[in-house]
């Protein structure tokens, strides 16, 4: 079986390369090949097949492909073989709505008579070489960014339900631009405000702060009350399963609203 890979346009990353790993160890006999964007070619196992990112031949191995995995969209055209299929894990466990669900998107391309404006400003040193920080917006894996953290400090980026789960409930959520961001350009599919595990803040200073106590801001928002919490999706669960004895009815879902916010008593 052929499969094809792809991650980020172009990267071996996230689940993909999770993916790919698993079943190299228990399906030897598959042809596995990534799309592989030059840039971060050093990033790949030497013993990978890949082909460029975004021409002819990623388009050949796609066409030809029986199995392809990605993880975000696909920007090129291409058609899938009869009885491919095409498993899309999607990068992380979205809060911001996605794709056709977003409030708004931009179109395609500049409409004519629009002037189109690159803005490719230089590089600065000292916005990227500054005492105590360390650049890693170019770390092919964002997880192995989480074990030497100590809080994560994130806006809207599904980062968070990932960081939850490590046993450090210290998010701080820099939503200087909540309002327009959640009513205007994007949207929600949850409350953050509701389900945050830790403090929505909205300027540098708040986040400066909150930064200073990290011991008094897991007290906050690491109560142990998890399971509290989920005292009354049980209740009213068990109050929707019991008429199905006599009525015969279907099983309702309920609704789990926590949400990452179930995280913050992991160690209570």
């Amino acid at each position: 079986m052929k499969v094809v890979y792809d991650s980020f346009e172009g990267r071996c990353s996230d689940s993909p390369r999770a993916l790919h790993a698993w079943m190299r160890a228990r399906r030897p006999q598959d042809q596995p090949v990534w799309l592989c964007d030059p840039r971060h070619a050093s990033t790949f196992p030497s013993d990978v097949a890949t082909v460029p990112t975004g021409g002819s031949e990623a388009v050949a191995a796609l066409e030809s492909a029986d199995l392809v995995v990605g993880n975000t969209h696909l920007e090129l055209d291409w058609v899938e073989k009869p009885g491919a299929r095409y498993l899309q894990t999607w990068h992380g466990t979205p809060l911001k709505r996605i794709h056709h669900d977003s409030l708004w998107a931009p179109p395609g391309k500049v409409a004519e008579g629009t002037t189109a404006v690159l803005h490719a400003p230089t590089w600065r040193d000292r916005e990227f070489y500054r005492p105590g920080v360390v650049e890693v917006s170019r770390h092919p894996e964002v997880h192995a960014l989480y074990r030497p953290a100590d809080v994560l400090v994130t806006d809207y980026s599904s980062v968070m339900f990932d960081f939850a789960i490590t046993g450090k409930p210290l998010l701080l959520f820099y939503a200087y631009d909540l309002e327009a961001y959640r009513d205007d350009l994007r949207g929600f599919y949850v409350d953050l405000e509701e389900v945050a595990p830790g403090p929505v803040v909205r300027t540098t200073d708040e986040v400066a702060d909150a930064l200073v106590d990290l011991p008094g801001l897991r007290l906050r928002h690491a109560d142990g009350r998890a399971a509290e919490r989920l005292g009354p999706v049980f209740h009213e669960t068990a109050r929707r399963a019991a008429p199905r004895a006599t009525t015969g009815r279907a099983p309702e879902r309920a609704a789990l609203r926590a949400g990452a916010r179930l995280t913050s008593g992991a160690r209570g």
